[in-house]
This record gives C-alpha cells, structure tokens and sequence, in this order.
C-alpha cells in the first residue's frame, strides 16, 4: 500500500496573505466601482440644480420662493461640482495607481515594491493613494487598497518598515 500524505496545515497567516493578494490583485473593480459612484451622485445633483434652477426662474416674482430655489440650486451644484472633482482623483489614481502598479504587486506577491515606494524618502506611496481614493470615492473604492495597505503596514512582511 502506498503511505497516504496528509495535507499541510496552512498557518492562518498564509490564508490571509492568499486573501490580501486576491483583493490587491483586484482593487481596480473597487476603484472602478467608486469612480461610478461618483458619475451618478454628480449626475444627480447637475440633474437636481437643473430642477431648482428652473423652479428659481419660474418664481421669479415671489422672492422667497426664488430665494428657497436659488438656495437648493446652489448646493446642489456645489455637490455636483466637488463630485466631478472626485471623479477626476479618483480616474486619476486608478489610472495611474491601482490597475497597473498596485494589483500587479499584490498578484504577484510583490509586497517589497509596494512597501518601499515612497513619496519623498518618507511617506508611503500605497498609503497616501489609499487615503485620497477611499475619501474621494465615497470610501468604497478605496476598500481595495486600504485592506492590504492595512495587513502590509501592521501584520504582513512590511510590518514596522512602511514608516521608515
């Protein structure tokens, strides 16, 4: 009878790394994901300022309903605007970040290229991508990122040396 093997234990440890390098390898689709967020909330209040734009110019004998109108017109474009904004970091950051240098990194299991890649000599480049794109893209696109830069900062092979 041929000796039967019995399979490894796999520490957790790997288990996890397994799990970050799957959600880093596709952290475009949370990027991405974000980026869509931000066309619909910004196409829904250029849609809602249109609305009260049109409300303010059809009461435009009844000063407080003018000034109701204006009002709503007026932070809604304001919303619509910053959200466009958002929606230019963040197709920034998933062009030039997250699908190509980042997922390869993490597919590949690449953590020391993602750990020294620093701004400056000092601040973390993976960090300061994951913070501009979770708090640009409604938090969800930046789950992608901040979840390994999380493991890879405390717990995985860059623990204590992503701040030196």
């Amino acid at each position: 009878m041929a000796a039967e093997k019995e399979p490894q234990a796999t520490s957790s440890g790997a288990g996890l790394e397994n799990t970050i390098s799957n959600m880093g390898k596709y952290a475009w689709i949370f990027a991405l994901i974000g980026v869509l967020i931000d066309l619909i909330v910004a196409a829904v209040f250029t849609n809602v300022y249109n609305v009260n734009y049109q409300g303010a110019n059809q009461y435009h004998y009844d000063q407080y309903l003018y000034n109701y109108y204006s009002s709503k017109a007026t932070s809604a474009l304001t919303i619509a605007v910053l959200n466009y904004i958002f929606l230019g970091v963040c197709v920034f950051i998933f062009v030039i970040y997250v699908f190509k240098p980042f997922s390869t990194s993490c597919a590949s299991r690449n953590w020391e290229a993602l750990i020294t890649d620093k701004i400056g000599g000092k601040f973390s480049k993976m960090w300061l991508m994951a913070l501009l794109l979770a708090g640009t893209s409604w938090v969800v696109g930046g789950i992608g990122l901040l979840l390994p830069v999380l493991w890879l900062t405390f717990s995985g092979p860059g623990k204590g040396r992503v701040f030196k």
